[in-house]
């Protein structure tokens, strides 16, 4: 995978993480809920971004619209799934009554952590 400009600082960070807990922690350090925005605040184009448990990247807008528009994915789950469940800082419970977790953070960190899931988790596609 090609690493873009920006992202050296944390991919360089997540190659010193040996296991997925190791990574998981890292990731729960980046988490910003501050990219959100105020629910006062108009979206401004903003874009918050969240890594899933699962290795999905996600992105939707912030501000006042967090949480109330449509959901994208970035990049989609990873197979076997590269962290343990409910590891990272935010807990949401989905439609099958599982608890999932995620972190907040750049869109540049997001991708760092899951490229360096990826090569932790031989075979995962």
């Amino acid at each position: 995978m090609r690493i873009k400009t920006g992202m050296c600082e944390v991919y360089a960070r997540a190659r010193g993480c040996e296991t997925a807990y190791a990574l998981a922690e890292l990731a729960n350090s980046l988490h910003d809920q501050a990219i959100v925005g105020s629910p006062d605040s108009a979206p401004d184009g903003r874009r918050v971004y969240k890594l899933w448990d699962d290795g999905e990247i996600t992105y939707e807008k912030g501000g006042c619209a967090y949480g109330r528009r449509g959901v994208n994915t970035l990049m989609g789950a990873m197979y076997p799934r590269p962290f343990e469940r409910g590891c990272f800082a935010c807990k949401h419970k989905n439609s099958y009554g599982c608890t999932v977790s995620f972190v907040i953070c750049s869109e540049a960190h997001a991708v760092a952590l899951r490229a360096r899931a990826a090569e932790l988790s031989p075979g995962s596609r």
